[in-house]
């Protein structure tokens, strides 16, 4: 059956256009960019495609590596700036320990200075008497009280005698 055109200025049956012109029908295949890339369309699709389809295949896939450099680099800032941010805060707890030690440190030499004190105020009222040789300790103690109570002048009655002889010939 015979198709034929009820429109004024369309293709009579002897192939006249009636002075318009027309459109192919099939038309040229168009690139749209959603390949992606040139690494995505085949060797052999890519061959077929026109020049203008292939350098605008190329510069799809240009634009399409530009995007990802810039998200890489977006990353690469980002995760600099978290490394920064972990610098200053170990930095910061750095000094903080830091800080820590050395009050520790000066709160022990304060400590040793307090235990030498405190060593030295309970020696004040101690006396020690070296070479003295007795044979037994009873003589070493009367003869120590007869030197405070002779010599000294020191009442013996408020005396606490404590001995370590070391030089007790046996």
């Amino acid at each position: 059956m015979k198709s034929t055109n009820r429109f004024p200025g369309g293709n009579d049956d002897k192939g006249n256009n009636g002075g318009h012109n027309t459109r192919n029908a099939k038309r040229k295949r168009q690139y749209t960019g959603s390949v992606g890339s040139t690494s995505s369309v085949s060797n052999d699709t890519f061959s077929g495609l026109s020049m203008n389809d292939k350098l605008q295949c190329m510069f799809e896939s240009i634009k399409s590596n530009s995007y990802v450099l810039h998200y890489f680099d977006k990353n690469q800032q980002k995760c600099i700036q978290d490394l920064q941010n972990v610098t200053v805060n170990t930095q910061y707890k750095l000094n903080s320990i830091e800080k820590c030690i050395n009050t520790q440190a000066q709160q022990l030499k304060m400590l040793a200075y307090r235990s030498i004190d405190i060593e030295s105020r309970s020696r004040r009222n101690n006396l020690i008497f070296h070479g003295i040789t007795e044979k037994l300790r009873r003589i070493c103690s009367d003869l120590i009280l007869r030197f405070l109570q002779d010599e000294l002048y020191i009442d013996p009655q408020n005396i606490v005698i404590t001995l370590h002889c070391n030089n007790i010939v046996n």
